[in-house]
């Protein structure tokens, strides 16, 4: 088999995050991995906060990938995450989501 039809293998994930797109602020919800508990925030529609954001959740989390679900395909949100976003699989990441993750990436560190 090639490498172009190999099959990456999903990455252990350290955290999950859920966000409700908005023109001006976006909802969170975060969990961290085999956690039960969940934080949630605001995050305004620029991308100084979200680079501000995205940077304290790598802090966070070691730099490990952080499985983001975004209820949109594309727009300036999706396309500001995807600066971060990890080569990886994270296609059973958001299973419990559903039809609802319109876009799903993984975060890590670009450092």
């Amino acid at each position: 088999m090639s490498a172009r039809g190999s099959v990456q293998p999903e990455p252990e994930f350290v955290a999950f995050v859920g966000i409700d797109w908005a023109d001006q602020k976006h909802i969170w919800c975060l969990q961290r991995a085999g956690a039960r508990q969940r934080e949630a925030g605001e995050l305004e529609h620029r991308p100084e906060a979200v680079e501000a954001w995205v940077g304290e959740l790598c802090r966070r989390f070691g730099h490990g990938p952080i499985a983001v679900a975004v209820e949109q395909v594309k727009g300036a949100l999706v396309y500001m995450l995807r600066k971060y976003e990890m080569p990886a699989s994270v296609s059973g990441a958001f299973d419990h989501v559903g039809e609802h993750a319109r876009s799903v990436v993984s975060l890590g560190s670009q450092g």
